[in-house]
Formats: structure tokens, C-alpha cells, sequence
């Protein structure tokens, strides 16, 4: 375990500490109603005289009252009193949803609904997993797996891999050296094995079957692309596949696809498919409770990255810009597509990192259509597989440079004004 000298900002409890300097002036109270998981902060260094008071509620909590008779009784529980919210002028509510999408627009229309309720809205802020900026905005972007990888990879060595290894021992087993040399080994690209061809042209994980993932996996298929990419589609929730083909029936329609989607996923047949786990093909692996195929881990699974030239990341959502695990994970080790919402591949550029415009088309980050854009990234995901493998191994070992700078940019990142940053985006 680490001790709290080491990070900035210390796990304690699912709430995360902070013990260090420059949060004096801030005051935090977590409230909750029952069992409220992951969220808010504590913080041992405010002064006496604090200037800020961030009053941390749980989004998942709040969000089953939303539209419901239940709602004004629920907020008593948790909001501090109406009086206080219209009369503390060091106060700011903050609703956290670090870890999941917010939408600006659908958050100011829930804040109308505390201000009809007797609540100062105006005291109240929404910390959220994805980016969205229009004015007046009430969403504080917080870029939670980015800023969590960062603090981890600016560890030295021996630290790293006292905190890492027994996380990652269960899919990187095939480290058999001291800890201490765990996160060398896990960043190295240079030696001769990793040179070699490889034999796959992308990596792509899919355990939730979201719509935008159903599409992108039948695409695949449909195009006979499926032997080329080491692919996991492990439909994690158990899904029936009436109640997938209902969502895709769904979404087809709000993007208006024209029936593309739903005609893709007939012809693919991807619902027979399911689920499909690493080793392409095998539709039958006999462990589906250890969902093999998708890594729900600190790092990358190297075994997998290293077969692969390029990566697929498909996000969690594809209408938001964020970044959740995938790309801050594949950013380590190899070039790769991000099929996530328009403005998201710009939130790494944000951070000083840097991507492949000369290996894919990048152009798709900036296409708002959904439809549009999905169809652009699929046609990418073809263009690179018909390459010749002389052409996909030389574009790969160019791309080498660049994915080392990105390992050395974690450490570059200055985790606590991007934290403090998120502060005072909460009170302004």
C-alpha cells in the first residue's frame, strides 16, 4: 500500500484525501442518503478560515429522484437547507459524477427543478466525466482516468510496482522479474521481440455492448476484417438479444442511420456471435465468469498490445467528449482510433499528448454527426487492415517515438493545479 507521502491525493475509505499544500482555503462535507459508493473528497489541510465550502453530494443517489415525487424529500437528506444555500455565500454544491457523462444542458435543466424546489441553483455545480462548455455551463470537467494514471505513472520505479503489481499480476503473468523493474518492462517497445511483424492489425476490447459498440464489432465482421483484430465483445451485462436488437432499433432511429445499423447488424449476425472473448473465434470459452477479453485493470494487458499493431478504443459513450480508461491505457503502447464523441481525441491533445495523423485520418474528432462519424472511423479500421504488412510494421515502428513521448507526458502533468484548477472551476 502506498503511504500518503507518496501521492498527493490518497485513497481513503472511496473518498479521496488530500494532503497537500494549496487546499487550505477549501472546506469539503460529504453527505449522502444510505450506501453512496465512490464519491467526494476530504480534505485535512483547511484553515480556520476557510473561503470555500464544497458541500459533495453522490450523483448515482441523486439522478433515480430526478423527475420523481421523491425529489424534495431526497434533497433534505442531502442538500444542506434551503436558507443556508441562498444565504452562505462561501458555499457551492457540487454534485459528483466524476465517473460518468454529464450533458450541460440536461444539468442546468435539473438545477431548475432545486430552484423550484426553494434551492439556490446558482450554488450549485456538477463535477463530470465528459467535456461540454457552452455558457453559462454548470459542468466542471474532471478527467479522472487521466489525472488517476498520471499520479500512478509519476511514482518512481519501486513505487510503481509495490502499488501496480498486484493488480496486475492476474493478466500480466508473464513479468517474471522484481518489482521494481515492472513499469521498465511494461513501457519497453524496444526490445527485438517487440520489432517484430505482429500478428494483428488492431487491438479492441467491448465488454458493455452499447449501440455504438454493436455497430462498430458488426462492421467488422460484415467486412470480413474479424481475423485481423484481436477483439473481445463480451456483452457483460447479459443482455438478451431481443433487448440489444430493441436498443439498436432505437438508436438507428434517434441518429437517424436509415436503417444502416439495424441492416448491418442482420448481415453480420454479431447477435449470434455473442459473446465473443479474445481468441478469435472461439464463441465458446468455458470461463465467461472470468470475462477473459476485457481488462479491467490498473495497466495494459502487454500480451494483447504487444500481438497488435494499432488499437481500437472503443469509450463508453460515443455522444460525449471524455476519456475513460481505454485510450489512457493504450496511449502507453501502441498508435490508435478513438471511437468515442467529437472533441474527445482534442482532450489528450489538452494534456500534451500526441496522436497518429500519420497513420489515421484524425479528421473524424471534429465531426459532430454520430452516424457520420462512426461510418468515417469504420472506413479507417479498413483502410489500415488492407495495408500490406510491410506497410502496417513500417508505419507502426515510425509511430515508436511518438508512444514514447506519450509515456514521458505523464509525467510531465502537474496533477496538483489540475486539481486545485477543478477547485476553483467549482467556486467561480
Amino acid at each position: 500500500m502506498i503511504d500518503n507521502d507518496i501521492f498527493p491525493f490518497d485513497n481513503n475509505a472511496e473518498k479521496y484525501s488530500i494532503n497537500t499544500t494549496g487546499f487550505e482555503d477549501f472546506k469539503i462535507t460529504n453527505k449522502h442518503s444510505g450506501d453512496a459508493g465512490h464519491y467526494g473528497m476530504v480534505n485535512p489541510t483547511t484553515k480556520e478560515n476557510y473561503k470555500y465550502h464544497l458541500w459533495f453530494v453522490p450523483s448515482d443517489d441523486l439522478m433515480s429522484h430526478v423527475n420523481m415525487p421523491s425529489m424534495e424529500g431526497f434533497l433534505e437528506k442531502i442538500f444542506p437547507s434551503k436558507e443556508q444555500t441562498w444565504n452562505d455565500d462561501r458555499l457551492t454544491i457540487v454534485i459528483d459524477r466524476r465517473v460518468e457523462a454529464m450533458n450541460n444542458s440536461f444539468a442546468q435543466t435539473v438545477n431548475r427543478q432545486f430552484e423550484e424546489l426553494g434551492y439556490n441553483s446558482k450554488r450549485i455545480k456538477w463535477l463530470s466525466n465528459s467535456k461540454h462548455d457552452p455558457e453559462p455551463n454548470i459542468t466542471v470537467y474532471f478527467p479522472w482516468e487521466v489525472f488517476m494514471r498520471t499520479m500512478r505513472f509519476q511514482l518512481n520505479d519501486e513505487d510503481f510496482g509495490r502499488y501496480c503489481w498486484g493488480m496486475d499480476s492476474g493478466i500480466n503473468s508473464d513479468y517474471t522479474g522484481d518489482i521494481k523493474d515492472y513499469k521498465k518492462w511494461l513501457l519497453n517497445l524496444d526490445s527485438p521481440k517487440l520489432l517484430e511483424k505482429r500478428p494483428y492489425t488492431f487491438l479492441n476490447y467491448n465488454g458493455s455492448m452499447f449501440p455504438h459498440k454493436m455497430w462498430l464489432v458488426s462492421e467488422i465482421f460484415r467486412r470480413g476484417l474479424d481475423d485481423k483484430i484481436l477483439l473481445s465483445a463480451l456483452n457483460r451485462y447479459g443482455d438478451s438479444k431481443e433487448d440489444l436488437m430493441k436498443d439498436l432499433v432505437y438508436e438507428d432511429k434517434e441518429l437517424g442511420a436509415n436503417g444502416d445499423i439495424v441492416k448491418s447488424i442482420k448481415e453480420s449476425k454479431i447477435l449470434d456471435k455473442l459473446p465473443i472473448y479474445l481468441d478469435v473465434g472461439d464463441f465458446n470459452n468455458p470461463y465467461p465468469g472470468d470475462q477473459i477479453g476485457h481488462i479491467r485493470s490498473t495497466n495494459p494487458h502487454k500480451s494483447h498490445n504487444n500481438q497488435c499493431y494499432f488499437a481500437i478504443c472503443t469509450e463508453t459513450s460515443f455522444e460525449f467528449s471524455r476519456l475513460t480508461g481505454a485510450p489512457v491505457k493504450t496511449i502507453l503502447l501502441n498508435p490508435f482510433l478513438l471511437v468515442g464523441g467529437a472533441g474527445s481525441l482534442d482532450i489528450l491533445h489538452s494534456f500534451g499528448f500526441k496522436t497518429f495523423p500519420n497513420i489515421f485520418d484524425e479528421s473524424y474528432d471534429e465531426i459532430e454527426d454520430n452516424v457520420t462519424r462512426h461510418k468515417h472511423l469504420v472506413n479507417e479500421v479498413e483502410r489500415i487492415c488492407s495495408l500490406s504488412e510491410d506497410e502496417k510494421h513500417q508505419l507502426y515502428l515510425e509511430s515508436i517515438p511518438t508512444i514514447k513521448y506519450n509515456q514521458e507526458q505523464f509525467k510531465k502533468i502537474d496533477t496538483k493545479k489540475l486539481f486545485l484548477d477543478i477547485f476553483y472551476q467549482l467556486v467561480k
